[in-house]
Order: structure tokens, then sequence, then C-alpha cells
């Protein structure tokens, strides 16, 4: 299948991949990782619920993969669902695992010993979108097609995208010369429905982080601005911004999508931060070097981690919360009223895949970088941002990651070489092809990657095709 490396078929399909051993459901009552899996099925279906009105039962059946080891997936029992108390509580043999939705933020693991982030809320200062035309607002895209759109094709296309149930494809968008040529949602979801979008928020990451060059607060080129790597003799000193943004920074991060690794090794780091009520950035922070900065690539969740601890460093020094600094500077900006990043624990937003937005709101980041940053005749993103982030990162072998986002370095999807896409498990994708001033974005339940990436090419193909010439 196009677009899918061995590093990362798990990340992109899940299927077919394994993510743990499976012990009999007899041994869990004494597996130490029971702990684990409990706490993340008890997030995963709390976020669901919560954030998108899903029935539990299918948010435990569709989305718990990757987070949740497949024995402890399949094992979990008393699933309940407090709706006075905004809580989830799973059992795994003898482990209780536990949620709670706080405010505006999404969900959290609860566990004893650890703390609970103080419900807050994030106010955008757009007005409702209802009757304002696409791209502010969540109205029809009144203005007529593009010259040479063929409309039936490409309404063929989209519909290819939902042909399987077994995709479980939820959401289908085709932006084309700004206009919103396409649309196409699953029954019970809309354009303002939030959207387990999980790893597509390590694109919002980088897009963060262009607004803070764009105020001049930080420099990608500069060393990483964290407190612990700058004792004398650190070797993580000499980890760069751009390091990070290309996950080349040398952290010892494991991950199931590591070369070698076996399913008895359980959770890995990257797994871990979602699951063990643990502060996550400081975790990421602690890792030692594997290589030198810049001289592998390595797809984990501890260089995104890092950069988050610099992001809100950064935006807290001035006595302003990630959350609202976000909404005023980027998403209030583009006409995006909700996208939520939720938190570990600690506070720290997790971008790195407990993200939830709309299929509009990921399109409408897709149209930022369509437009190199600029939106609506207003600057947004350093000039240049969009070439940077998508520029292959040197210590990538194949060349298929830039700073964020992700690359087509072999040329195995039918889009132009051009391309770049934000991406998710579970092929939740957003991709941004410049030379036809196109973005496709489709969105589905993480377990339904397998059975859709065997129509993608077809979708993909048909819908550039219907565009016309270039």
């Amino acid at each position: 299948m196009p677009v899918v490396r061995s590093a990362v078929c798990s990340l992109l399909m899940l299927g077919g991949c394994t993510w743990s051993s499976l012990p009999p459901s007899s041994a869990l009552a004494a597996d130490p990782e029971a702990a684990l899996g409990a706490a993340g099925y008890a997030r995963v279906v709390c976020s669901a619920v919560f954030l998108a009105g899903r029935a539990p039962e299918d948010a435990a059946r569709t989305s718990t993969a990757f987070v949740v080891n497949e024995a402890h997936r399949s094992a979990a029992h008393n699933l309940h669902v407090d709706r006075t108390e905004r809580t989830v509580r799973v059992s795994l043999g003898s482990e209780t695992g536990r949620a709670r939705a706080i405010g505006d933020q999404g969900c959290v693991v609860e566990r004893t010993g650890s703390p609970v982030p103080a419900p807050s809320q994030v106010v955008s200062s757009l007005p409702s979108g209802t009757g304002i035309p696409w791209p502010m607002g969540d109205g029809p895209d009144s203005r007529p097609p593009p010259p040479g759109l063929n409309r039936q094709a490409l309404d063929a296309a989209v519909a290819l995208a939902f042909a399987d149930p077994q995709a479980m494809t939820q959401a289908v968008l085709v932006v084309h010369n700004e206009r919103l040529v396409a649309e196409r949602y699953a029954q019970g979801v809309g354009p303002t429905t939030l959207l387990d979008s999980s790893a597509m928020g390590k694109s919002v990451l980088a897009t963060l982080l262009g607004v803070l060059v764009a105020e001049g607060r930080l420099d990608p080129e500069g060393p990483a601005a964290v407190p612990a790597w700058r004792a004398l003799g650190d070797p993580r000193g000499a980890i760069r911004v751009l390091d990070l943004m290309q996950m080349s920074s040398g952290l010892r991060c494991t991950s199931p999508f590591d070369e070698g690794y076996q399913p008895a090794q359980g959770y890995t780091d990257s797994q871990r931060v979602y699951t063990d009520a643990i502060d996550a950035v400081a975790f990421a922070e602690s890792r030692p070097l594997a290589a030198p900065p810049g001289t592998v690539g390595h797809y984990a969740n501890c260089d995104p981690l890092a950069l988050t601890g610099i992001l809100r460093r950064t935006v807290e020094s001035r006595g302003e919360t990630v959350a609202s600094w976000a909404q005023r500077n980027l998403f209030d900006r583009i006409g995006v009223r909700r996208l939520v990043v939720e938190p570990d624990p600690y506070g720290n937003p997790l971008f790195i895949g407990a993200v939830w937005a709309t299929a509009r709101d990921w399109a409408r980041i897709g149209l930022l970088y369509l437009q190199d940053g600029s939106w609506q005749g207003h600057r947004v993103l350093p000039e240049g941002w969009a070439t940077r982030v998508r520029a292959s990162a040197p210590a990538w072998k194949p060349p298929d990651y830039g700073a964020g986002f992700w690359l087509d370095g072999e040329h195995e999807i039918p889009l132009p070489p051009d391309a770049f896409w934000m991406l998710g498990v579970g092929l939740n994708t957003a991709y941004v092809v410049p030379s036809r001033q196109l973005v496709i974005v489709r969105m589905g339940h993480t377990l339904g990657g397998r059975a859709y990436a065997k129509v993608q090419d077809q979708v993909l193909k048909g819908i550039v095709g219907a565009l016309g010439s270039p």
C-alpha cells in the first residue's frame, strides 16, 4: 500500500499490526501494565463521549487501538460512564482505570497521587459560524466551483471513501482554489462535529511554533530551550528546535514503530505518556541521547513533547495559557472556533495525539498552508513557513518527513510530488497540494484505517482527475 512504510504501518492503518503480547485474561490480574491499559481505555472513551457525543461502547470498539494494547482492549470490562460527574471507569483484571472531563479541555487520566488540571474555558472571539460562509464560518460556500470541475467524477471519488463500512470514514472534504467543492459526512456527523484526530495534532504544534517565530519569540535554528539540557557537558544541549520539529533529536524514546520492536515489550515510551498519569513533558525531557542530534530520523512522541514544553514555557512566561493564546493568535484568525488539545494530569497539552477538531478545521489549516501562512490578506505564519515544514528532514531515510508534516519522499502516492500532509492513526489525513491549490481531508475512526487503505489511492486519483487540467 503506498504511503505505508514498514516503520509506521500501524500509525497509518492499525489493523494487522500487533501492539502487545496476548496473555490470557486470567493473567491480567498479575499484569503490571494492566493499570496503563485501563487508564488509556477510560480516557479515550471519555473523550469520545464528552467531546463528540458518541456512544461509549462504539468508541471502545473503534477508537481505543494504539493507546491501549490489544490484549487489554479485548479484556476490558465493567465500562461505566457517569454523565453527571463527567467521568468514565473501566476494569482490567484487578485494576480500574478512570478518566474525567475537565471544562473545555477534554478528558484527563485520574490516578491516586496525580493532579487533575483545574477546569478552564477557552472563549473564541468569533461569532457563531452559523450563516457565515466558508471559510470563516460553517455556512455553505456559495461561490461557483472552479472551471473544469467534473462534479459527477468528484462525487464518485468521495463516495468511494464511504463505500466499505469497515473503513469507518466519518468525513471527506475537498478544497480547490479556496472553494469547498466537496463535503460528505457519515450519519450523525456534520461540519461542527469534533473528530478524533490523533497525531494530526503534531502539525498543529508545528503551526503554533510558526506563530511564535512570527512573533519573534522562537528561533527554529537555535538551541532548544530546555532547562534540563543546559548543564555543562550535557550533549542534549546541542539539540536545536528544528531537530525536534524534524523528529531527529537523537533522544532515546521507544515506540511500537521501532525496527525490531517485539510485542512482549508491552507499552512503549510513546504510549506510556498517554496512559501513565505522568508529566509527559518532563518524561520526554529526561530521555538520554541514543544518537547525535540531527543524524537519525525517528518517529516517536518525545520530540514533540519537548517542543510542547518550549511552547508552554514561552507562552506562560507572559501570563497566558497555551489554549487561550492559540485560540487568539491562530484559530480565531482562520475561522477555527474550537480545537481541543487534551492535557496530561500536569496540564501539558498532548499535541502528540489527544486532539479533537472538525473536518472543516483541518481543511482551514490546510488552506492556511496553501496560502503560505497568509489568511485573507493578513500574515499569520512567517513568510516561507510552508516551505520550511515540507522540506525533507536530512536525517530521514527514506525522506518521508519534514517538520511536523509527512512527505512522499519516494513518490508512491497518486498526488503531485509537492504534496505534504497531516497524518493521524487510522489514516486520518489532510493533504496539502500547492501545485493544484488543493486540500483533501479524510477523517475516520482509528480501527478503520486498514480497510480505508485499500481504496485510498483510488479516492485520491479520482479527486485529482475530477479537477481537470492544472
